[in-house]
């Protein structure tokens, strides 16, 4: 069974490789019709460059069930560099669907490809602690309801974050009253 697993694994790796050798090769990319630059920095401090390649109206081989070629897109390479241009990661590929996708800047596709973590952390957060998913009904306009309400809490939780202190749980406060007294001794 884990050589099943390995012939799996070795055959979904060739598989991608072949379909991302035209990405990998950069012989294949041809000249971008936009590039975008922007610096910022960290937030320890550290300068850092985005650079933005677009290949706008690209077209991907389709099949029977999928006709990819029928729905053409914008290609986004990111690459991040550090002051002395030297890449810190492997490039980020991004693809922008749809019919308005020319309406957007290269630099508003990045920032919104950037926003999905805070959505997808206030989702789970959502679901852990608020107990989105776990209301069952088969009434669709209760369900809508109880997604209002747990977004309506989410929201009050979010504006009262300045309100409140830290205030460790009672064994955290006895660990810590220990630490502290043995560090001073």
């Amino acid at each position: 069974m884990n050589s099943q697993k390995t012939n799996l694994s070795f055959s979904v790796q060739k598989s991608l490789l072949k379909t991302l050798s035209p990405l990998i090769d950069e012989t294949t990319w041809g000249e971008a019709d936009e590039i975008a630059q922007t610096n910022f920095t960290t937030r320890r401090g550290r300068p850092l460059q985005l650079n933005i390649s677009a290949w706008h109206q690209m077209l991907m081989r389709g099949t029977k069930e999928y006709p990819m070629h029928k729905h053409p897109f914008t290609l986004l390479q990111v690459r991040v560099t550090d002051e002395e241009s030297q890449q810190l990661w492997h490039p980020m590929w991004l693809i922008v669907l749809g019919t308005r996708r020319n309406e957007l800047t290269i630099m508003d596709c990045y920032l919104s490809y950037r926003q999905r973590f805070d959505m997808e952390h206030s989702l789970r957060f959502s679901k852990q602690r608020l107990l989105m998913n776990s209301f069952q009904t088969p009434d669709v306009e209760h369900e809508e309801n109880w997604l209002q309400l747990t977004q309506l809490a989410y929201i009050q939780l979010w504006a009262a974050r300045n309100l409140v202190q830290a205030l460790p749980r009672p064994k955290r406060k006895i660990l810590s009253q220990k630490n502290s007294s043995f560090c001073n001794t």
